[in-house]
């Protein structure tokens, strides 16, 4: 803003509050910025033989088939670079129990979509037996058993991921193919932003990788790291907030990563400060943001810019000395309980005042890919411009 100008000395800090400035600067929106989301996260055979252990032990799967892992001590899920197995488990389906041992490969058809080619079935019953018991062949008692099965897993999907999520997974299975073609929902993938899909799979020896990406382009890929957010991303999503609401990252407003730190810019309405009632400032917070402990960062905020202070929608051209200090002191602990009370934020993150200059700010699980589920965490971050690096480790 031309002319504006704070009487409170621009650039003095007062004690442990951080520096408070005056002036205009370029906002995270008159910049370009990436837009990308990228993750590409490697799920090892022991990880999914403790998540497939929990679904049996969980009592979501489908009663008639009253389905357990034989043996606790030995995997359920077998895995190498040419294929998967599936065993140790038993079902009881119409009063006959059934020890199945399944090999299949899985792979990419597109976006969204993964395959599942079954490339040997071992029952665990009598075929003789087993054509009185379902009155049908082979093909066909495999596609019942996957109907099941697929049913079961959309039941644990709901309970333990997505409770609210509706029919997040769909299925279709080719008997004549032995096939299985898994549909993931865009939003259980990543609930708040647009076009995230798979965006490929492999497996190997050791696990299995999901990639995963908007359509954006990622410039300088970092192996040390497997998710890529984009600031211009972020700010899109905070700008979902409501114009009118008492927190706004409309127009200018938003987040913008440098490799010091980042900045968040927006505008808060009707703040108290100084002996001036209502008054609506536009800010710009300067932090750099360091790893706690999984999923908990520190922000030390260095500085705050004011580029506008407004009463009654006219701007003021000077700020007076009172509502300057008022500013340096408060503006901290207003902006944290505007974003505690902020209900697009609020489930995703956990934001408190520790210090003067310094907030902690907290990773609900929510705010991870729902294809992940629980039992996830933040353990490395590293910034550059216009993008942040993370590390998310499943445990």
């Amino acid at each position: 803003m031309a002319g504006f100008s704070g009487d409170f000395a621009a650039g003095a800090s007062r004690g442990d509050f951080p520096v408070i400035t005056f002036g205009s600067a370029k906002r995270a929106a008159e910049i370009q910025r990436p837009k990308v989301l990228s993750a590409a996260v490697k799920i090892s055979y022991e990880e999914m033989n403790r998540r497939m252990k929990t679904a049996f032990s969980a009592k979501v799967l489908d009663e008639a088939m009253d389905a357990h892992v034989v043996d606790a001590r030995k995997p359920v899920i077998i895995g190498s670079r040419s294929a998967i197995t599936v065993e140790n488990l038993q079902f009881s389906v119409k009063h006959a129990n059934a020890k199945p041992s399944v090999t299949f490969k899985p792979y990419f058809v597109r976006k969204n979509v993964l395959g599942l080619a079954i490339s040997k079935y071992d029952p665990g019953v009598n075929w003789v037996a087993s054509a009185v018991i379902y009155g049908m062949g082979e093909k066909n008692a495999i596609s019942m058993e996957m109907g099941r099965l697929t049913d079961s897993i959309v039941k644990f999907i709901r309970k333990t991921v997505g409770p609210k999520m509706k029919d997040p997974l769909a299925f279709s299975y080719d008997k004549e193919k032995m096939e299985l073609l898994t549909y993931f929902k865009s939003d259980f993938i990543s609930p708040f932003a647009e076009g995230v899909g798979i965006s490929g799979f492999s497996f190997d020896d050791e696990g299995a990788t999901i990639s995963i990406n908007n359509g954006e382009k990622i410039l300088d890929a970092d192996p040390r790291y497997n998710i890529v957010l984009g600031d211009e991303l972020l700010s899109s999503i905070l700008r979902k907030t409501p114009p009118d609401s008492n927190l706004s990252f409309a127009g200018p407003g938003g987040i913008a990563f440098t490799e010091n730190g980042l900045a968040i810019s927006g505008l808060v309405r009707g703040l108290s400060l100084g002996g001036e009632n209502g008054v609506d400032v536009r800010f710009s917070v300067h932090m750099t943001p360091s790893l706690l402990s999984a999923n908990n960062f520190v922000c030390s905020i260095s500085r705050i810019q004011i580029d506008g202070v407004y009463r009654n929608g006219q701007p003021l051209q000077a700020v007076p000395p009172a509502l300057g200090t008022a500013l340096q002191q408060n503006i901290i602990s207003v902006l944290a309980e505007k974003l505690r009370q902020n209900k697009y934020l609020s489930p995703y993150l956990e934001i408190a005042q520790t210090g003067p200059s310094s907030v902690r700010i907290g990773l609900k699980q929510s705010s991870f890919l729902p294809a992940f589920g629980d039992k996830v965490a933040v353990d490395k971050i590293k910034l550059t411009r216009g993008v942040v690096y993370l590390h998310l480790a499943l445990f």
